[in-house]
């Protein structure tokens, strides 16, 4: 019988290298965690070009929002129709019309202002041209972020539920800020670091809710007449999803960034 010569040291400790490369390479595939998630992106703040506004905003999740209400255009009064909008230029609603209002909660805008349509948008035949919506639409959120959809705000609603496994419809309180909110429970933990505000709304030129309501836009229109928003209530610790009239509305915005 021929002679079989032994294997090399040398080879042999190559080959347990790369065999040990291979179990952690699978070990890695197989972690029953799904794919590593890159970490949050840490908190900051970024001044919009278009105003010198400086927003702040922290990574929550897989996502980046803006961590206060967006507060970009001219401010007109409550009884008047916002006009045409553009990333560069809008009106805006404070509440109560005061100034002061859209410095701590941000401004109010009809659907069509929020995301940067013609007027008579909020009341056209949905998704026919100069009325479309992008699948990624900035609306008048600064360069590089958009309006959130309601799939998006669902993503933010779940990261919150996976860090408070215990809690069952509990996302609000995580979402409100600490303070600024009547009623019974009232303020949030503000858990994430969203620190969503009551800045009310804006409904046939009257103010409404202002400390106990706050009301988000989202890139959804529902048909001719209707869009989607997200709200959160000084008496309930949920984050509610609803839809309602385009025109007759003013909520706030919150921009969430691309990417």
């Amino acid at each position: 019988m021929p002679h079989r010569p032994l294997l090399r040291l040398d080879a042999i400790s190559a080959l347990l290298t790369l065999l040990l490369l291979l179990l952690l390479a699978l070990a890695g595939c197989s972690d029953p965690t799904g794919p590593t998630v890159p970490p949050e992106v840490p908190p900051g703040t970024f001044v919009d070009s278009r105003d010198g506004k400086e927003y702040a905003y922290r990574g929550i999740g897989r996502q980046v929002w803006m961590t206060e209400n967006l507060d970009f255009g001219e401010r007109v009064e409550g009884v008047a129709l916002q006009v045409d909008a553009s990333d560069s230029a809008a009106q805006k609603y404070c509440a109560s019309d005061a100034d002061s209002n859209c410095v701590a909660y941000g401004g109010l805008y009809q659907w069509h202002t929020a995301m940067a349509l013609p007027e008579y948008c909020d009341n056209a035949v949905a998704g026919v041209d100069p009325c479309l919506i992008d699948s990624v639409h900035r609306g008048i959120c600064p360069e590089g972020w958009h309006v959130p959809t309601r799939l998006e705000w669902q993503e933010l609603e779940e990261r919150v539920d996976a860090m408070t496994p215990d809690a069952i419809d509990d996302e609000g309180r995580s979402l409100k800020s600490s303070s600024g909110w009547m009623g019974v429970p009232g303020n949030g933990t503000d858990l994430v670091g969203f620190a969503g505000l009551p800045a009310g709304n804006r409904n046939g030129g009257v103010y409404y809710s202002l400390g106990t309501f706050g009301y988000w836009w989202t890139a959804d229109e529902i048909d001719a007449t209707f869009a989607g928003y997200r709200y959160l209530f000084g008496n309930f610790n949920l984050l509610v999803d609803g839809v309602n009239f385009k025109s007759n509305y003013g909520f706030s915005l919150r921009c969430l960034r691309d990417g």
